[in-house]
């Protein structure tokens, strides 16, 4: 019944724009009817949503309910014009779809100026590279003479720059537009900078005149030409003037294409809004999802993982990233130990060597090695890891494990609410440790010698207390796992860690053992 209705009213439609346009023989032989006509069709394109296949289907609509070849011919002409010509990105593609399907092929024919020849001319150097398109492929020399393939440039957002080096405008413009990359650089881009021209010293003399605002632009730059004119770019990205500007995704799809400065701004300022509402939800949504398994047994790290990996991927491959950056933040940033061995396998089997789905190179090689590295330092059965101590005198300290059957190292701040009971706690206990071959050494997360000396003058504990060089490259918590307090481990005569994170009472118990 609906199907049927919907008919009914397309036909309803196809006869009212019929009447409206051409059917009245009267108003058609006046000079004010193609004006009215015109008028009309603009009205009733306000009332479609600004998205290609829609806008399309409507120039479809319009120009099939013609009365005949002259009408579709005047209504395809006045659709291709206005879609050229609009200053909104993406109307190109309503425009080649008309020239490409009413008047190159013959089907209308073409009384445009300059005829058919530069239809085919405006067509031919905008089909390759229009809205949601996959980016052509280039292959250009580096000034050294290296080739770089634009589909090698790893980043999650790359910015096709077409330049000339004696080009004004694109001198003018281009400390605003490293201005504006330098505003978001955060999002990881990299600009893929293609000089217009064959001779390398042209291409040097930009680069060197503009160096300090490349540098400042806080994004990395490759800069690439085709000395040889066989790439074929001017064609296939409509490079008919400099500047042209695109922007490509991570997978090279065009979102962004002849941009100038203020729409390129508004562009990735739209992007960074998208990029924060999906981490948004990602990190609402990790927590709640991890608490279905129980990660303290290995064996459901595959029923975790597995499917939410292929289908995000294959689902919504945009919110891949962010789901599993977040997993493997709250898995690693966890007082638990089984989520920190569980956030290893994660970074393992869904990260590292996963280079193909990830474009940040800052969180694949550097954040999760650095991470992954800190998590198995400080895993228990491994070396504890030694950085340089002092006392209170200021004197290196050396730990010695070989000399005591255990050492308990206890990393606090005497700002810490729960430490102060704790100290407490474990002056109580210190005497029966002592004699069970247990060694206490506390180490100040927060002070030097002076704060030192005054903590001890304060609370008179029984045992070392330390503070870390200030001189390390370091801070305390990329070494040990002090950024929870009390942090504590248990080491045993081989300087390998046993146990970590145990109160007074799971301490007694293990050394009784």
């Amino acid at each position: 019944m609906k199907r049927i209705f919907k008919i009914q009213l397309l036909a309803i439609l196809l006869l009212s724009l019929q009447t409206q346009l051409f059917s009245q023989e009267n108003k058609a032989k006046e000079a004010t009817s193609s004006q009215e006509a015109f008028v009309f069709i603009e009205s009733y394109l306000d009332g479609i949503p600004n998205v290609r296949d829609s806008l399309i289907a409507a120039c479809d609509l319009l120009i099939g309910s013609a009365t005949n070849k002259e009408a579709a011919t005047s209504i395809a002409g006045y659709l291709f014009n206005r879609f050229s010509t609009s200053r909104v990105m993406g109307d190109e593609s309503v425009a080649i779809h008309i020239s490409k399907n009413y008047f190159l092929n013959g089907k209308l024919e073409w009384q445009g100026d300059g005829g058919l020849a530069l239809l085919r001319l405006y067509t031919e150097f905008n089909e390759n590279s229009l809205l949601g398109m996959k980016a052509p492929s280039l292959d250009l020399q580096t000034p050294d003479r290296a080739v770089l393939s634009l589909y090698k440039v790893k980043s999650r957002y790359t910015l096709l720059y077409f330049f000339d080096s004696s080009c004004n405008y694109c001198r003018e413009q281009l400390p605003s537009l490293t201005a504006t990359l330098s505003r978001f650089s955060h999002l990881n881009i990299t600009v893929h900078a293609v000089y217009s021209q064959t001779d390398t010293a042209g291409l040097n003399r930009f680069r060197e005149e503009f160096a300090h605002h490349i540098t400042d632009s806080g994004v990395k730059w490759n800069f690439v030409y085709d000395p040889c004119n066989t790439s074929n770019f001017h064609k296939l990205y409509n490079v008919l003037s400099t500047p042209r500007i695109y922007l490509l995704d991570q997978n090279k799809i065009i979102i962004g294409r002849n941009l100038d400065n203020p729409s390129l701004n508004e562009l990735l300022d739209s992007e960074e809004k998208k990029h924060s509402r999906m981490h948004s939800v990602a990190e609402g949504f990790v927590p709640q999802y991890l608490s279905l398994f129980d990660l303290s047994d290995t064996t459901q790290y595959s029923q975790a993982f597995n499917p939410l990996f292929d289908r995000i991927n294959r689902e919504n491959p945009e919110m891949l990233n962010p789901v599993f950056y977040h997993i493997f933040e709250y898995l690693a940033g966890s007082g638990e130990e089984h989520l920190k061995q569980c956030a290893l396998h994660v970074a393992r089997k869904y990260i590292r060597g996963k280079a193909e789905y990830w474009y940040d190179p800052l969180f694949t090689d550097s954040r999760v090695p650095q991470v992954v590295s800190h998590i198995i330092n400080n895993s228990i059965g491994s070396d504890f890891p030694l950085a340089s101590f002092f006392n209170k005198r200021g004197r290196s300290y050396s730990f010695g494990f070989d000399r005591n059957q255990y050492t308990y190292i206890y990393f606090f701040n005497p700002g810490c609410a729960i430490c102060k009971p704790f100290t407490h706690e474990l002056k109580q206990i210190h005497k029966t440790l002592k004699r069970r071959g247990v060694k206490v050494v506390a180490i100040h997360t927060a002070g030097g010698k002076n704060e030192v000396r005054e903590y001890l003058k304060e609370t008179k504990v029984p045992w070392d207390v330390l503070y870390y060089n200030p001189d390390n490259i370091l801070p305390l918590h990329q070494i040990y796992e002090s950024g929870l307090l009390p942090m504590t481990y248990l080491i045993d005569n081989k300087g390998i860690i046993q146990a970590k994170v145990i109160n007074t009472i799971k301490l007694l118990e293990l050394i009784q053992k």
